[in-house]
C-alpha cells in the first residue's frame, strides 16, 4: 500500500527521516536544510509535521514557534486543503491539535504521536509497539484511513486527539519515573550492601513488569536524559500547574526527583528524598520542604 501513497514531511530531523525511510514517494521540506520546495511537499496527500517543540527554561513553558511557523507555511501552500491530511508527529500539550484545527479550519488535522528512540528511529517507526491516531471534531472520518496507511502495530487505537496527546506524555513520564525508581533502589542497595543487579533481575522477571529503564548508568551518567523525557516531564508539570493552579502534582515530584538524580549520588539523600516525598503526599507539604529536608 505504501507504494501508492504520496507523502510529504515537514521537518527533516530524526523523526522525519524515519518516516521517509518507510514510505516510497516522499517529499521533505526543512527550512534549515532544504531538500524539496514547500510547494511540492504541500501537494502530497498525507503531510507529516515533525518539528521541535522544546521546553523553554527561561519562560517556563513549551515553545510551539516551530510548529506555528510550519503550519502557517503549509496553510499558505496546500493545493487541496479539504482533501489532504496533516499529521502532527511532534509532542504537543493536550488540546493543541484542536487549537490548530480551529486556527486553520480548512485543514484536516490528525495527531499521531511517535514512540521511537533516536538511535533506532527507523526500525522503531517501521515496527511500533502501538499506533495511536488522534482526531478532531472535523477529522473523525479520516481516522481509520490514516491508521491504514501507518505501519501496523500490535495495539492500534483511534481516539480524540486530546487523549492521544496525553497518552504520549503519560508514556514518557512513566519512563522517567522508572529511571528515578531504579536510581532510588540502586542507592538503597549501596546503603545496605546489597547487589542492585540481583534486585533488578528479580524485578524484571515479574511478568507484570517490563524490563526497560532499570539500568542505572548510561554513558557514565545517572538519571533520565535525552531530547524527549526531560522536556516532556517539564511540559506535563507546566500543564498541570496551568490547569490546577498548583505546583504540578506528581509530574513536579518527578521533575524534583530527577534533579536529585542528576545532582547527587550520595545514597542517603535518595532515601531521604523518598521519605520527604511520602511526607509531602501525606501532609500536603511543598517541594521547597523536600529540598530543605535533604539539605541540598
Amino acid at each position: 500500500m505504501t507504494n501508492n501513497l504520496k507523502i510529504g514531511i515537514v521537518g527533516g530531523g530524526a523523526v522525519g527521516k524515519a518516516i521517509a525511510a518507510f514510505y516510497h514517494d516522499v517529499k521533505i521540506y526543512d527550512k534549515y536544510t532544504p531538500v524539496d520546495p514547500i510547494g511540492v511537499v504541500a501537494d502530497m496527500d498525507y503531510i507529516f509535521v515533525a518539528v521541535p517543540t522544546p521546553f523553554d527554561e527561561q519562560v517556563g513553558k513549551p515553545v510551539l514557534a516551530e510548529m506555528d511557523d510550519a503550519l502557517a507555511t503549509l496553510s499558505q501552500n496546500l493545493k487541496r486543503p479539504g482533501e489532504q491530511i496533516v499529521i502532527i508527529k511532534s509532542t504537543v500539550p493536550p488540546g493543541t491539535t484542536y487549537a490548530y484545527q480551529e486556527k486553520f479550519p480548512s485543514m484536516n488535522f490528525i495527531f499521531n504521536p511517535e514512540f521511537l528512540t533516536e538511535k533506532t528511529a527507523v526500525e522503531d517507526f517501521a515496527h511500533p509497539d502501538k499506533q495511536l491516531v488522534g482526531f478532531t471534531g472535523k477529522t473523525g472520518e479520516f481516522a481509520d484511513q490514516v491508521m491504514a496507511m501507518l505501519p501496523r502495530a500490535p495495539y492500534e487505537k483511534t481516539m480524540h486527539a486530546r487523549a492521544a496527546e496525553i497518552a504520549k506524555y503519560a508514556v514518557n513520564s512513566y519512563y522517567a519515573f522508572k529511571v528515578i525508581f531504579a536510581n532510588t533502589f540502586y542507592d538503597l542497595c549501596q546503603k545496605v550492601g546489597a547487589d542492585y543487579h540481583l534486585v533488578q533481575e528479580a524485578l524484571v522477571h515479574d511478568s507484570r513488569i517490563i524490563d526497560s529503564h532499570f539500568d542505572v548508568m548510561h554513558g557514565g551518567f545517572r538519571g533520565y536524559g535525552g531530547k524527549c523525557l526531560p522536556k516532556d516531564v517539564k511540559t506535563l508539570s507546566w500543564h498541570a500547574a496551568e490547569l490546577f493552579s498548583v505546583a504540578g502534582g506528581l509530574s513536579k515530584d518527578l521533575e524534583t526527583l530527577s534533579w536529585f538524580a542528576h545532582k547527587t549520588s550520595k545514597s542517603a539523600k535518595f532515601i531521604d528524598v523518598i521519605t520527604a516525598l511520602n511526607e509531602k503526599l501525606l501532609k500536603n507539604g511543598s517541594l521547597v520542604e523536600i529540598k530543605e529536608k535533604v539539605n541540598v
